[in-house]
């Protein structure tokens, strides 16, 4: 049988893309592959230290966004992926994909919700929708109830 986590873990290694997963529980970048050196500039070993300094490097417009996307993240209700925009003073800005993805805990219990990205190469052919278009407007799936 195919040892799928294996795989999985190999093609983020050699993907050019950066890929990380973030523990919201711990508070941490849980896992990053050797893309962020090249594509961000930052360091694997270092990345939860950089983490600040990648965060500042949102697009100003974007900021509300994520805010207002994060509470329903965690509450298990954000279910579309999110577009945000990092900005470099030398370079376009880069595109990351943000993924809601569920991890169950190791012991059992409950699990929480994390933030895994992909990053997309700039493009001057693929617009990035702004946050006043009803692509970017909900952040948060409806209710069973309602």
């Amino acid at each position: 049988m195919t040892d799928f986590a294996a795989l999985f873990l190999h093609q983020a290694e050699a993907s050019a893309h950066v890929q990380f997963a973030y523990d919201p529980v711990a508070g941490r970048v849980a896992y990053v592959n050797p893309a962020c050196e090249a594509v961000l500039g930052g360091t694997r070993a270092g990345v939860n230290a950089e983490w600040p300094g990648l965060l500042a490097r949102l697009h100003p417009d974007d900021r509300p966004y994520l805010a207002r996307c994060w509470q329903p993240w965690q509450q298990g209700r954000l279910v579309e992926e999110i577009e945000l925009r990092l900005q470099d003073a030398d370079a376009p800005d880069q595109t990351f994909c943000l993924t809601p993805t569920y991890l169950p805990a190791a012991d059992g219990g409950p699990g929480s919700w994390a933030p895994c990205a992909t990053s997309a190469r700039p493009s001057a052919t693929r617009p990035i929708p702004m946050p006043s278009t009803p692509a970017r407007t909900p952040c948060w799936k409806s209710s069973p109830t309602t």
